[in-house]
């Protein structure tokens, strides 16, 4: 089934990953950038045949009314919204801790107030036509002990907000659900790789890494799950004794 989705943090490749595999299933798709740069650059890398069903909305300070727009122009071109990503926004907490413990504070809390901003205007919206998802895309942080980026702070307040909005919305329909990516390779030379799978040996034997692109179809599990009544979960897409419900 088409949906007609809406992504955040549309700058990060990941994101952009999750937008080309909705773009090229039919989906509608709907994509918030943080500056005109990288909206432009995404703009340019979409296939000609995709561009009417893709949007890409620059809003660099997050506003209610701005967005309140966005979400109706959604649904006067396409008729609904149906789901929306919380696009992951792939940050290295320990490493933006390192270089400046106060900028850290502010970065944490301002990600907060815009991720309740933007799922309390999306589920307003969802709320009225009793039907609707909301993702949370996030990489596993347990992979910092192989040199992964990591952001455990993030990853478990969307893992609560998730939980929260789930006990809430499911009353009006709402399904609210984290899928979290395991362990891939992130542009590995061979001897990298060769590190990295041994490090990742306490997951499973002689572990898989496959690209980002090639785990992201996973997320049609919420894009058009099997069933209706799946919500307030986190899934695992991974392979070893990392993955879990």
């Amino acid at each position: 089934m088409i949906k007609s989705i809406l992504i955040s943090n549309g700058n990060q490749p990941f994101n952009q990953l999750i937008s080309h595999y909705l773009l090229e299933n039919g989906h509608h798709v709907t994509m918030l950038f943080n500056s005109d740069e990288a909206a432009l650059s995404y703009y340019e890398l979409i296939n000609q045949e995709w561009q009417y069903s893709y949007s890409g909305v620059v809003m660099d300070q997050l506003k209610k009314d701005y967005l309140q727009q966005v979400l109706d122009d959604i649904t006067e071109k396409h008729g609904s919204l149906d789901v929306f990503i919380h696009g992951n926004e792939m940050v290295n907490e320990e490493q933006l801790l390192l270089q400046d413990a106060g900028q850290f504070d502010i970065y944490i809390t301002e990600q907060f107030k815009r991720m309740y901003l933007l799922n309390k205007t999306v589920s307003s919206l969802m709320i009225k036509k009793k039907r609707g998802s909301i993702i949370f895309p996030i990489i596993y942080d347990a992979l910092y002990y192989a040199d992964y980026p990591s952001s455990p702070i993030l990853n478990h307040g969307k893992i609560s907000m998730m939980k929260c909005l789930s006990r809430e919305l499911t009353a009006f329909k709402l399904s609210v659900n984290v899928m979290t990516f395991g362990y891939y390779n992130g542009n590995f030379n061979n001897q990298e790789k060769k590190e990295v799978r041994k490090a990742l040996e306490i997951y499973g034997l002689k572990p898989q890494l496959y690209e980002l692109k090639h785990l992201v179809p996973a997320i049609d599990i919420l894009i058009n799950p099997p069933v209706p009544a799946i919500g307030g979960h986190d899934f695992h897409i991974g392979a070893g004794i990392e993955t879990g419900l």
